[in-house]
């Protein structure tokens, strides 16, 4: 998701704009950032922007408490949240009950939550997966086993009352992959007093499903309301921090989906094409 400015400045050239208005695109990227940061809008009213950044991944270690009977494959286990916080508009309080699925994805559900381990797009339903209903934060949904040594769900409660953190972290690798390893290692990040989360990637796997490449990545409160970062796309890599907010952080930068500034105004424009208009008048 990050683009070097010159990279950013080479793909204008390409498409025949002027000398001047390429000079102003460079000065306008530089008074921005010197790297670029999609903002994805979430489809229907209330739900969450999705913004990246690049952020040092950090395992919660010894820390974490395994989630019991998740060191396996396909499998949901539920745990109590140790503080009250906001999904979709809706309260979960302190104590209340959620479900997490070995297959990478968090459904806000006590009970009947599903294990399916064949993603779809997060704005879509299918007769495979039926019981995946509840409000959902899809993190990295794929046919993931947690059977490799020190593998499972875990979580972690950080920091002190009145700012702290929910971690909910998975650990083990994607079936068919051919390791026998870990090699997926990725985090779910709730806040205290706070609607915001965060998905956090430390280890993306190998091969051909690597990086997101049979994945699913976003939240969802139902098929009308979600936002989708990614569906089968290898643009989930180590060290992302993709972070879903209900108002936009930097709407200069709203896109429909992951893409360089060029592909995004060939594409159509919006807010960032208006403002890069008026920077070249």
């Amino acid at each position: 998701m990050k683009e070097k400015l010159e990279d950013i400045v080479q793909r204008f050239r390409k498409i025949n704009y002027t000398g001047s208005m390429l000079r102003r695109l460079h000065l306008f990227l530089l008074a921005s950032a010197t790297t670029w940061a999609a903002t994805i809008a979430p489809v229907g009213s209330g739900g969450y922007f999705a913004t990246d950044s690049t952020v040092t991944y950090q395992s919660v270690g010894a820390g974490g408490t395994l989630l019991a009977g998740t060191s396996v494959d396909d499998a949901v286990s539920t745990f109590s949240l140790p503080f009250s916080l906001i999904f979709y508009g809706t309260t979960y309080s302190a104590g209340s009950t959620i479900s997490a699925s070995t297959n990478g994805n968090l459904q806000f559900t006590s009970s009947g939550a599903s294990d399916d381990f064949v993603n779809i797009p997060v704005g879509s339903t299918a007769a495979s997966v039926p019981a995946l209903t509840a409000p959902a934060a899809f993190v990295y949904w794929d046919d993931l086993i947690l059977t490799t040594p020190g593998g499972g769900v875990y979580i972690a409660t950080l920091g002190v009352v009145g700012s702290r953190q929910l971690v909910v972290e998975w650990r083990g690798r994607r079936i068919g992959d051919g390791a026998t390893g870990q090699n997926i290692n990725f985090q779910a990040v709730f806040f205290e007093n706070s609607t915001d989360f965060v998905f956090h990637y430390g280890q993306t796997g190998v091969g051909t499903t690597s990086n997101g490449a049979s994945a699913t990545v976003g939240s969802r409160r139902d098929l009308s309301n979600y936002t989708e970062w990614s569906f089968n796309n290898a643009v989930i890599t180590p060290n992302l921090n993709i972070r879903f907010s209900l108002t936009n952080p930097n709407p200069a930068t709203d896109v429909p989906e992951p893409s360089s500034l060029a592909m995004f105004l060939l594409a159509g424009g919006g807010a960032l094409a208006l403002r890069l208009r008026r920077e070249i008048r």
